[in-house]
């Protein structure tokens, strides 16, 4: 696969308004790493190396990948708190750079690698925990940038939920899908899919942005009563509607099924988008 350029935005290059409330974040983090370590701290020694998700990766693949995230994370996250954000990311490439940083830190032994696991997650916590109110809309670093320190945990829980689906599923030990973290998923997938996917007047390095403006309203199968009004021009803007009016807004059908398809778990949908945002979400796949 070729290399793919991701759209990073830098020292406030990008106008975002969106959700991400910590207090709203941390417990489904806390109790799908909880589960996540659970799970395979019960797993017999040969789904270590069965098949994932992931195609070039094995359980051992994907959880060194998170191990080292998570590290990164950690000095992310005090870093934005302390109010010196990382530049660690800038012209990262999603294709190779992960696998080259998991690979040189993989040891194929389940003991250790559960051991790592645990320890870094003591950790990640105490970093979140060390956060002060005040301190979660200050820039910290993540794949696309510099964006508030609240939504660096939000990409951080984004990417641990899929892979703790990547390894289960495949071995038939798909976790129970719960209401809040599908919701945190799924408004995280959209933030990720309108910056990805072109700005106003936006040159690409994955092609032209959007040519025209565009604001929609959906709800989805699980949440018929939480709707999310999207828009993007030169800027990007997600808000919770806790009462959608049903004559503007659109039902897309499930949410985890769009999650599955824009992170490129499965190939085809049933979601059915408004056309501009499903031309939009479609360019952003391209980089993810």
């Amino acid at each position: 696969m070729a290399a793919r350029a991701l759209r990073q935005f830098y020292d406030g290059e990008l106008d975002l308004d969106a959700p991400g409330d910590p207090v709203a974040l941390t417990e489904p983090w806390g109790r799908h790493r909880s589960r996540f370590i659970a799970a395979l701290s019960g797993m017999p020694e040969d789904q270590w190396t069965a098949t994932t998700r992931c195609d070039e990766w094995d359980t051992f693949g994907v959880l060194w990948h998170l191990i080292t995230a998570d590290q990164f994370w950690i000095a992310s996250i005090t870093g934005g708190a302390a109010g010196t954000p990382t530049k660690f990311l800038e012209n990262f490439d999603p294709t190779s750079t992960p696998g080259a940083i998991a690979d040189a830190a993989r040891k194929d032994s389940v003991g250790e690698t559960l051991a790592a696991m645990k320890d870094v997650d003591v950790a990640f916590r105490a970093a979140v925990d060390s956060v002060a109110a005040e301190q979660w809309e200050l820039p910290a670093e993540l794949p696309f940038g510099h964006l508030p320190v609240r939504l660096t945990l939000a990409h951080a829980f984004w990417d641990s939920w899929l892979h703790e689906r990547d390894i289960l599923v495949p071995l038939g030990l798909e976790p129970e899908v719960q209401s809040d973290e599908l919701w945190a998923a799924t408004w995280y997938s959209l933030v990720a899919g309108l910056a990805q996917g072109g700005l106003l007047g936006d040159p690409a390095p994955v092609g032209p942005g959007t040519a025209e403006p565009f604001e929609v309203e959906i709800i989805f199968d699980e949440f018929p009563d939480r709707g999310l009004r999207l828009g993007v021009d030169t800027g990007v803007s997600i808000h919770e509607v806790p009462t959608p009016d049903s004559t503007s807004v659109a039902n897309v059908g499930s949410a985890l099924d769009l999650v599955e398809y824009f992170t490129g778990r499965e190939t085809t949908t049933d979601v059915r988008l408004p056309d501009p945002l499903a031309e939009h979400l479609d360019r952003a796949r391209q980089i993810l």
